[in-house]
Parts: structure tokens; C-alpha cells; sequence
């Protein structure tokens, strides 16, 4: 594998650039359809986009007997990247992260630091306890939304209703990730529920978040804050494909099984965002 595909694996860009993106929808939302100057949806954009991006590399760093065993492919157990390189870049991004963030307001400062320390504990302990670590992985994927409303008008309902949906899907979806990871978790004494309480159990606990994001997606509609149609087509897509792949784990708790359902479950979140986004905009 050439160096540089060594990196992109590294920092994962796919997760990095939804964080960005939804830095962006979160403004958009709060705006009520419209944003603020496009200088500081950019500099939003790359707060989101850096952030994640370190958390990408710490975990990798933190994973690495882990990773031996259940993906010993990746950038540096496999050696393409070293421990010193990849602690550099984490460095670099989490500097560069907070940093930005400081150049749009001690309110956007002070949510981003927050977000930080919650995914560096994770990485360095919480992954360790299983689903209080699931939900600390959740909080990192709500603070972009709540980093774009600050970035416009603030939180409103349609903010927080949407910011708990998102929430409630990652947790549901962090445990499949521990329902893939089974074995090597195991091995390496880290909690997961799927460890805990079995696969199938824990399957059955990622199906009941699922259920429980699905149920609130009608409310924004129902109480008038969005646009019913442009905001309810997409939504109700990913609707579907959350329930869809759960419901494939809980039947077949195993490996590659959870692994397709996760890699669904990441693109139902962007199909989820861009109805987020559309229903913003309420006259489309």
C-alpha cells in the first residue's frame, strides 16, 4: 500500500467529512433555511473535519493490540504508518481543531474542547466500558449539529429533536460495531455489551435504539418545523435502512453480518442529513 493511502485509511475522511458536513446542516437547521457567512461555515467545516479527524487517528493508536487481532491491516499494526508519525499527526489535527474554533467564539471554543475530551476519553478509556463508551462516542456525533447552531441562531426544538435522533442511532450502531468486534474485544478486555451480554442480546439492544431514533423522526413534521415533504422522503429512507440492518444482526449476530449492517447503517446517516437539511428549507 503507497504511504499516502497508509494516511487516508488513518484518518478515515469518509467519517471526518460527515462531521464537517453536519457542522453545516446543524447552521443550516438552526437557521431555519438560511446560513451564516460562508467564511464561518468553512472554518465550522474543518473545526468538524480536523476534530474527528484526530479522533481517528488516537483510536488507531489506542487500538493497536486490538487491531492485531481483528484488523491487523490497518495503517500502523501492519506498520505503514508508525506509533511516532501517527501520534504527530493526532498533534497536528487536534491543535489546528481548537485553534479554529477559537477564531469563531468562546461558546464554539468551549463545545469543541468538550467534544474533544469526550472522544480522547474514549479512545484512551471509555471504549473499555461498553456502552457508557457507546453513548460518549454518540455525544461526539451530536456535537457538530450543536456546533453549527451556534454557528447561526442557536438550539431550538428542531435542533435538539434531531440531535437526539442522530444520538440514539450512533449508540444503536456503536453496538453493532462491538457485535463485529466481538472476539477481538473479548480478548482484549474491553466491556462491549456484545461481550457482556452476548451478540444476540446486544443486537437486540442496538435494534431498541434503532427503534426509539426511528420513533421521533415523525415529530418534526407533526409539530410544523420543517418542510413535510422534502424533510420526510429521506428520512423515512433511512428510517428503513436503520431498522432493516439491525433487524439483519439480531437474526445473524455474526462478523460479516454486523459488518454490512454498520457500513448501511454510516450511509443511512448522510441520507438521514440530507433530509435533516432539506426540511430547513420550508418553501422548497
Amino acid at each position: 500500500m503507497p504511504r499516502a493511502t497508509a494516511y487516508v485509511r488513518l484518518l478515515r475522511p469518509e467519517n471526518d467529512v460527515m462531521m464537517g458536513v453536519i457542522v453545516i446542516v446543524g447552521a443550516l437547521v438552526a437557521g431555519n433555511g438560511s446560513l451564516p457567512a460562508s467564511s464561518s461555515l468553512l472554518i465550522g467545516f474543518l473545526v468538524g473535519f480536523a476534530l474527528a479527524a484526530s479522533a481517528m487517528v488516537l483510536n488507531d493508536i489506542a487500538d493497536i493490540n486490538i487491531d492485531r487481532l481483528n484488523d491487523p491491516s490497518r495503517p500502523i499494526p501492519s506498520g505503514q504508518v508508525s506509533l511516532r508519525s501517527a501520534w504527530a499527526l493526532f498533534g497536528l489535527l487536534s491543535a489546528a481543531g481548537l485553534a479554529l474554533a477559537a477564531l469563531q467564539g468562546v461558546p464554539e471554543l468551549a463545545l469543541a474542547a468538550i467534544s474533544y475530551a469526550v472522544a480522547v476519553s474514549y479512545d484512551l478509556r471509555g471504549k473499555r466500558t461498553g456502552l457508557p463508551g457507546n453513548m460518549m462516542v454518540a455525544f461526539t456525533g451530536v456535537s457538530p449539529v450543536l456546533y453549527g447552531a451556534l454557528l447561526s441562531r442557536g438550539i431550538n426544538l428542531t435542533i435538539a429533536l434531531e440531535a437526539l435522533m442522530i444520538f440514539l442511532a450512533m449508540v444503536g450502531r456503536e453496538i453493532v460495531k462491538g457485535v463485529a468486534d466481538v472476539e477481538g474485544d473479548r480478548a482484549n478486555g474491553i466491556r462491549t455489551l456484545a461481550v457482556v451480554v452476548g451478540p444476540r442480546r446486544a443486537a437486540l439492544a442496538s435494534l431498541g435504539f434503532f427503534v426509539a431514533a426511528v420513533s421521533l423522526s415523525p415529530l418534526p413534521p407533526a409539530l410544523g418545523l420543517v418542510n413535510p415533504v422534502a424533510y420526510s422522503v429521506p428520512v423515512a429512507l433511512a428510517d428503513v435502512g436503520f431498522l432493516l440492518s439491525s433487524i439483519s444482526v439480531v437474526r445473524d449476530p455474526s462478523r460479516p453480518t454486523a459488518l454490512r449492517a454498520k457500513e448501511l447503517q454510516l450511509a443511512m446517516y448522510s441520507v438521514a442529513l440530507v433530509g435533516f437539511a432539506l426540511g430547513a428549507l420550508r418553501y422548497i
